[in-house]
């Protein structure tokens, strides 16, 4: 069970890392030898500056 209790503990610290964060996060995940494996095999980012399109939804913030 510890193995799953790390999941989630890591996938919640995720959750609450800014986006300048979450890059510096990447960008130490690719320098490991062994993590790099793994972030290989992620979908590729879009690029910044990449224009949503218009029947694409807006996220919405809920109060």
């Amino acid at each position: 069970m510890t193995a799953a209790f790390d999941y989630e503990d890591m996938h919640h610290l995720v959750d609450r890392l800014t986006p300048h964060q979450v890059r510096r996060l990447r960008l130490l995940v690719t320098q490991d030898e062994e993590l790099a494996q793994a972030a290989e095999a992620l979908p590729p980012r879009p690029h910044f500056g990449v224009v949503r399109p218009r029947h694409a939804p807006a996220l919405t913030l809920l109060p």
